[in-house]
């Protein structure tokens, strides 16, 4: 196996590592000894394969989910903060809008409308 193929193999066992446990913190030394590679290594390593820095990677992932916890579930808008992972209800927005271009309610609401547009 060529190394770039077990590079590869190795970033996807932290991917997969981080999807598994969203909400734990997961900090980058402990995702550097998953992979194998030093913290400088691993850094460079999966941001030249993702395209984004582990931790922006993670906090994406979280807010993607938040977002569908908005579009379809009942929980209220500072739960799903705190369960992304931020402190602060205007964090979380803040950190939202600057993903979906859109307010947490804003986008929720419209998530509302749509569906009720469905036949």
């Amino acid at each position: 196996m060529k190394s770039s193929e077990q590079w590869v193999e190795r970033i996807l066992r932290v991917v997969d590592h981080i999807q598994a446990n969203l909400d734990a913190e997961l900090r980058p030394e402990e995702l550097a000894d998953i992979a194998g590679f030093s913290l400088h290594h691993f850094h460079r390593v999966f941001r030249g394969m993702l395209d984004e820095s582990v931790m922006g990677f993670i906090r994406r992932l979280r807010l993607q989910r938040a977002a569908h916890q908005l579009e379809f579930g009942q929980a209220g808008i500072t739960e799903v903060a705190f369960g992304a992972g931020y402190r602060s209800h205007e964090a979380f927005t803040r950190a939202f809008t600057a993903a979906f271009g859109k307010s947490p309610s804003r986008y929720r609401d419209e998530a509302v409308r749509a569906m009720a547009d469905v036949p």
